[in-house]
């Protein structure tokens, strides 16, 4: 799995990290991070799932 931090197109962070991974549905995946306060991203590529915590002022 890579993690990537971007600000707008610069990339400034990657790592990688290899662990085992169970696969969840996208379903689950939505319900899980809805309710860790999470919003999907609105401008990522297809088949890229993306998420962001929106802070408020």
């Amino acid at each position: 799995m890579t993690y990537r931090i971007w600000r707008g197109d610069a990339l400034l962070r990657e790592e990688t990290a290899e662990f085992d991974c169970h696969v969840v549905s996208d379903g689950t995946l939505a319900a899980e991070l809805s309710a860790a306060g999470l919003q999907p991203h609105p401008a990522v590529p297809e088949g890229i799932q993306a998420w962001r915590r929106v802070r408020t002022p």
